[in-house]
């Protein structure tokens, strides 16, 4: 992601058993940290296998 609108565009949804691939890149001189959820019908639900939160680092 970045501080442009227009390159702040992702895909939110793809449907039911199909794999969503998300991509965040990092146009700072700094690693940055993301937390990722799950959200359907507006409830939080596991990301993948139980697990609820998914971290990752993007770096520089």
């Amino acid at each position: 992601m970045t501080n442009s609108q227009e390159k702040l565009q992702s895909i939110m949804t793809e449907k039911e058993g199909k794999e969503l691939k998300f991509s965040a890149g990092n146009e700072t001189n700094a690693g940055i940290r993301y937390a990722i959820i799950a959200i359907k019908d507006w409830e939080q639900v596991a990301v993948r296998d139980n697990t609820d939160v998914l971290y990752t680092t993007v770096p520089p």
